[in-house]
């Protein structure tokens, strides 16, 4: 853990494919993270359990 420590990554699409595994190796390394999808339903879902493996989390829906 800390390679990327206090480094911002912004993730699009995580409700679909890899959106969850990505959240999951940068927050293991520290990363504070944008997360956003057009589907906020299932982003409120996703973020859910990113937001339980790290301190900060954006969540945006794109209209």
């Amino acid at each position: 853990m800390g390679r990327l420590k206090d480094k911002g990554k912004i993730i699009t699409d995580v409700t679909n494919g890899q959106g969850t595994a990505k959240p999951r190796l940068f927050t293991n390394e520290g990363t504070n993270l944008v997360v956003t999808d057009i589907q906020e339903e299932l982003l409120a879902k996703k973020t859910e359990v990113i937001d339980k493996m790290h301190t900060f989390l954006l969540c945006l829906t794109v209209r």
